[in-house]
Protein backbone atom coordinates (compact mmCIF):
# COMPACT_ATOMS: atom_id res chain seq x y z
CA UNK A 1 0.00 0.00 0.00
CA UNK A 2 3.02 2.41 1.16
CA UNK A 3 4.47 2.06 -2.91
CA UNK A 4 0.73 2.32 -4.27
CA UNK A 5 0.27 5.65 -2.53
CA UNK A 6 3.73 6.94 -3.26
CA UNK A 7 3.47 5.89 -7.27
CA UNK A 8 -0.10 8.24 -6.98
CA UNK A 9 1.77 11.26 -5.78
CA UNK A 10 4.67 11.26 -7.14
CA UNK A 11 3.43 13.92 -10.79
CA UNK A 12 3.97 13.74 -13.87
CA UNK A 13 5.46 10.49 -16.29
CA UNK A 14 8.33 11.23 -14.74
CA UNK A 15 10.16 11.89 -11.21
CA UNK A 16 13.45 13.61 -10.16
CA UNK A 17 13.74 11.11 -6.68
CA UNK A 18 17.58 9.99 -7.07
CA UNK A 19 17.17 7.67 -4.15
CA UNK A 20 14.88 4.75 -3.19
CA UNK A 21 15.94 3.04 -0.34
CA UNK A 22 13.66 -0.56 0.88
CA UNK A 23 15.92 -2.21 2.49
CA UNK A 24 15.03 -1.82 6.18
CA UNK A 25 11.23 -2.66 5.50
CA UNK A 26 10.58 -5.32 6.91
CA UNK A 27 7.68 -6.48 4.89
CA UNK A 28 6.91 -7.71 0.85
CA UNK A 29 6.17 -5.02 -1.12
CA UNK A 30 4.48 -4.68 -4.00
CA UNK A 31 6.58 -5.72 -6.96
CA UNK A 32 4.74 -4.48 -9.84
CA UNK A 33 4.17 -1.12 -8.12
CA UNK A 34 8.21 -1.01 -7.41
CA UNK A 35 9.03 -1.66 -10.82
CA UNK A 36 6.48 0.96 -11.71
CA UNK A 37 8.13 3.32 -9.83
CA UNK A 38 11.48 2.84 -10.99
CA UNK A 39 10.82 3.15 -14.20
CA UNK A 40 9.37 6.18 -13.94
CA UNK A 41 12.70 7.74 -11.81
CA UNK A 42 14.81 8.23 -14.57
CA UNK A 43 17.47 10.23 -12.66
CA UNK A 44 17.38 7.19 -10.07
CA UNK A 45 21.05 6.81 -8.51
CA UNK A 46 20.77 4.78 -5.59
CA UNK A 47 18.02 1.80 -5.32
CA UNK A 48 17.78 -0.39 -2.03
CA UNK A 49 15.88 -3.53 -1.82
CA UNK A 50 14.55 -5.76 0.93
CA UNK A 51 15.23 -9.55 1.10
CA UNK A 52 11.89 -10.24 -0.15
CA UNK A 53 12.71 -9.14 -4.02
CA UNK A 54 14.60 -12.28 -5.90
CA UNK A 55 16.96 -12.38 -8.34
CA UNK A 56 14.72 -12.37 -11.57
CA UNK A 57 12.59 -9.46 -9.62
CA UNK A 58 15.95 -7.57 -9.48
CA UNK A 59 17.34 -8.25 -12.90
CA UNK A 60 14.15 -6.88 -14.19
CA UNK A 61 14.55 -3.29 -12.06
CA UNK A 62 17.87 -3.00 -12.86
CA UNK A 63 16.74 -3.36 -16.91
CA UNK A 64 14.75 -0.22 -15.87
CA UNK A 65 17.38 1.56 -13.81
CA UNK A 66 21.00 0.74 -15.49
CA UNK A 67 22.29 4.15 -14.45
CA UNK A 68 22.32 3.29 -10.64
CA UNK A 69 25.50 4.32 -8.46
CA UNK A 70 24.66 2.40 -5.50
CA UNK A 71 22.78 -0.98 -5.33
CA UNK A 72 21.57 -2.64 -2.52
CA UNK A 73 20.39 -6.18 -3.51
CA UNK A 74 17.56 -8.55 -2.50
CA UNK A 75 17.97 -12.03 -2.18
CA UNK A 76 19.73 -14.46 -4.39
CA UNK A 77 18.64 -17.76 -2.67
CA UNK A 78 16.80 -18.94 -6.02
CA UNK A 79 16.80 -21.64 -8.64
CA UNK A 80 17.48 -20.15 -11.97
CA UNK A 81 17.39 -21.58 -15.56
CA UNK A 82 20.47 -20.81 -16.83
CA UNK A 83 18.38 -18.47 -19.41
CA UNK A 84 17.83 -16.53 -16.45
CA UNK A 85 21.49 -16.60 -15.03
CA UNK A 86 22.49 -15.25 -18.56
CA UNK A 87 19.72 -12.55 -18.39
CA UNK A 88 20.76 -11.62 -14.72
CA UNK A 89 24.36 -11.50 -16.13
CA UNK A 90 23.65 -9.17 -18.47
CA UNK A 91 21.66 -6.79 -16.45
CA UNK A 92 24.31 -6.48 -13.72
CA UNK A 93 26.98 -6.23 -16.50
CA UNK A 94 25.30 -2.91 -18.52
CA UNK A 95 25.42 -1.20 -14.87
CA UNK A 96 28.49 0.52 -16.04
CA UNK A 97 28.50 3.41 -13.30
CA UNK A 98 27.75 1.38 -10.16
CA UNK A 99 29.96 1.90 -7.69
CA UNK A 100 28.14 0.90 -4.00
CA UNK A 101 26.58 -2.74 -3.71
CA UNK A 102 25.20 -3.95 -0.63
CA UNK A 103 22.77 -7.16 0.37
CA UNK A 104 23.36 -10.28 -1.37
CA UNK A 105 21.35 -12.00 1.52
CA UNK A 106 22.14 -15.50 0.98
CA UNK A 107 24.66 -15.31 -1.55
CA UNK A 108 26.69 -18.67 -2.53
CA UNK A 109 29.04 -19.40 -4.77
CA UNK A 110 26.57 -20.37 -7.61
CA UNK A 111 25.24 -16.90 -8.30
CA UNK A 112 28.26 -14.28 -7.05
CA UNK A 113 29.09 -14.53 -10.56
CA UNK A 114 26.49 -12.24 -11.69
CA UNK A 115 28.33 -9.53 -10.30
CA UNK A 116 31.78 -9.81 -11.95
CA UNK A 117 30.65 -7.41 -14.49
CA UNK A 118 29.76 -4.75 -12.45
CA UNK A 119 32.29 -4.89 -10.12
CA UNK A 120 34.96 -2.84 -12.23
CA UNK A 121 33.91 0.36 -10.69
CA UNK A 122 32.95 -0.31 -7.85
CA UNK A 123 34.75 1.75 -4.98
CA UNK A 124 32.34 0.20 -1.88
CA UNK A 125 31.53 -3.39 -1.06
CA UNK A 126 29.26 -4.03 1.95
CA UNK A 127 29.40 -7.88 2.62
CA UNK A 128 28.37 -7.09 6.30
CA UNK A 129 24.89 -9.35 5.76
CA UNK A 130 26.39 -12.16 3.85
CA UNK A 131 28.64 -15.18 4.80
CA UNK A 132 30.87 -15.92 2.48
CA UNK A 133 33.57 -18.58 2.13
CA UNK A 134 37.37 -18.12 1.71
CA UNK A 135 37.48 -18.96 -1.98
CA UNK A 136 34.28 -17.27 -3.45
CA UNK A 137 35.11 -14.21 -1.96
CA UNK A 138 38.63 -14.09 -3.76
CA UNK A 139 37.20 -14.99 -6.61
CA UNK A 140 34.99 -12.08 -6.48
CA UNK A 141 37.25 -9.57 -5.33
CA UNK A 142 39.66 -10.48 -8.30
CA UNK A 143 36.97 -8.13 -10.05
CA UNK A 144 36.72 -5.92 -7.76
CA UNK A 145 40.73 -3.49 -8.19
CA UNK A 146 39.32 0.14 -7.48
CA UNK A 147 37.78 -0.69 -3.65
CA UNK A 148 38.20 1.98 -1.32
CA UNK A 149 35.61 0.35 1.45
CA UNK A 150 34.96 -2.98 2.40
CA UNK A 151 32.95 -4.52 4.79
CA UNK A 152 32.80 -8.46 5.29
CA UNK A 153 32.22 -11.18 7.77
CA UNK A 154 34.87 -13.06 9.49
CA UNK A 155 33.83 -16.25 7.38
CA UNK A 156 35.98 -15.20 5.02
CA UNK A 157 38.78 -16.43 7.03
CA UNK A 158 42.54 -15.48 6.45
CA UNK A 159 43.04 -16.41 3.28
CA UNK A 160 40.03 -14.29 2.25
CA UNK A 161 41.93 -11.41 3.35
CA UNK A 162 45.24 -12.83 1.95
CA UNK A 163 43.03 -11.75 -1.11
CA UNK A 164 41.92 -8.11 0.04
CA UNK A 165 45.78 -8.11 0.39
CA UNK A 166 46.38 -9.14 -3.74
CA UNK A 167 43.46 -7.93 -4.94
CA UNK A 168 42.28 -4.48 -3.59
CA UNK A 169 45.84 -2.20 -3.14
CA UNK A 170 43.54 1.18 -3.35
CA UNK A 171 41.44 0.01 -0.05
CA UNK A 172 41.37 3.06 2.45
CA UNK A 173 38.82 1.11 4.71
CA UNK A 174 38.32 -2.25 6.12
CA UNK A 175 35.81 -3.69 8.83
CA UNK A 176 35.68 -7.12 9.91
CA UNK A 177 32.48 -8.36 11.84
CA UNK A 178 32.29 -11.30 13.89
CA UNK A 179 29.25 -14.09 12.46
CA UNK A 180 28.83 -14.72 15.62
CA UNK A 181 30.33 -12.55 18.72
CA UNK A 182 28.64 -14.78 21.40
CA UNK A 183 29.57 -18.31 20.27
CA UNK A 184 32.08 -19.08 22.98
CA UNK A 185 33.39 -22.47 21.05
CA UNK A 186 33.56 -20.94 17.44
CA UNK A 187 37.24 -21.53 16.29
CA UNK A 188 37.00 -20.20 13.02
CA UNK A 189 37.12 -16.17 11.68
CA UNK A 190 40.18 -14.18 11.58
CA UNK A 191 43.52 -13.62 13.32
CA UNK A 192 46.65 -11.67 13.04
CA UNK A 193 47.94 -13.39 9.73
CA UNK A 194 44.98 -12.34 7.77
CA UNK A 195 45.16 -8.55 9.07
CA UNK A 196 49.31 -8.45 8.36
CA UNK A 197 48.53 -10.33 4.76
CA UNK A 198 45.88 -6.72 4.06
CA UNK A 199 48.81 -4.64 5.36
CA UNK A 200 51.32 -6.24 2.58
CA UNK A 201 49.13 -5.07 0.08
CA UNK A 202 46.64 -2.00 1.02
CA UNK A 203 49.93 0.23 2.16
CA UNK A 204 46.47 3.12 1.81
CA UNK A 205 44.44 2.03 4.76
CA UNK A 206 43.32 4.67 7.28
CA UNK A 207 40.55 2.81 8.80
CA UNK A 208 40.01 -0.57 10.13
CA UNK A 209 37.48 -2.04 12.35
CA UNK A 210 38.79 -5.76 13.03
CA UNK A 211 37.15 -8.37 15.32
CA UNK A 212 39.27 -11.23 15.46
CA UNK A 213 39.98 -14.76 17.58
CA UNK A 214 43.70 -13.58 17.82
CA UNK A 215 46.28 -11.33 17.72
CA UNK A 216 49.75 -10.18 18.76
CA UNK A 217 51.95 -7.43 19.70
CA UNK A 218 54.39 -7.57 17.10
CA UNK A 219 51.87 -8.35 14.49
CA UNK A 220 50.18 -4.77 15.38
CA UNK A 221 53.31 -2.62 15.38
CA UNK A 222 54.28 -4.24 11.86
CA UNK A 223 50.49 -3.57 10.32
CA UNK A 224 51.13 -0.35 11.56
CA UNK A 225 54.85 0.73 9.94
CA UNK A 226 52.87 -0.83 7.04
CA UNK A 227 49.82 1.98 6.60
CA UNK A 228 51.61 5.12 8.33
CA UNK A 229 48.03 6.67 7.22
CA UNK A 230 45.80 5.10 10.07
CA UNK A 231 43.17 7.66 11.38
CA UNK A 232 41.09 5.51 12.80
CA UNK A 233 42.38 1.63 14.28
CA UNK A 234 39.44 -0.04 16.37
CA UNK A 235 40.75 -3.77 17.45
CA UNK A 236 38.34 -6.52 19.21
CA UNK A 237 39.74 -9.73 20.28
CA UNK A 238 37.18 -12.22 21.39
CA UNK A 239 38.73 -14.58 23.94
CA UNK A 240 37.26 -17.63 25.20
CA UNK A 241 36.71 -16.87 28.94
CA UNK A 242 39.70 -15.11 30.70
CA UNK A 243 41.94 -13.25 29.32
CA UNK A 244 44.82 -14.53 26.92
CA UNK A 245 48.35 -13.44 27.18
CA UNK A 246 50.01 -12.52 23.45
CA UNK A 247 50.79 -15.25 21.55
CA UNK A 248 53.88 -14.69 20.46
CA UNK A 249 55.31 -12.16 23.26
CA UNK A 250 55.10 -14.27 26.19
CA UNK A 251 54.82 -17.57 24.56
Amino acid sequence: MMLVRLVKLLPGELCVTGVLNFSSLNCEVSFDDLERLVGRCKSLRVLKVNDNITLDQLRRLLVQAPQLMELGTGSFMQELTPRQYEDIESAFSNCRNLQVLSGLWEATSLYLPVLYGACASLTFLNLSDVALQSSEFAKLLVHCPNLRRLWVIDTVEDKGLEAVGSSCPLLEELRVFPSDPYDRHHRDGVTELGFLAVSRGCRKLRYVLYFCRRMTNAAVVTIVQNCPDFTHFRLCIMTQGARLPDKRTYG
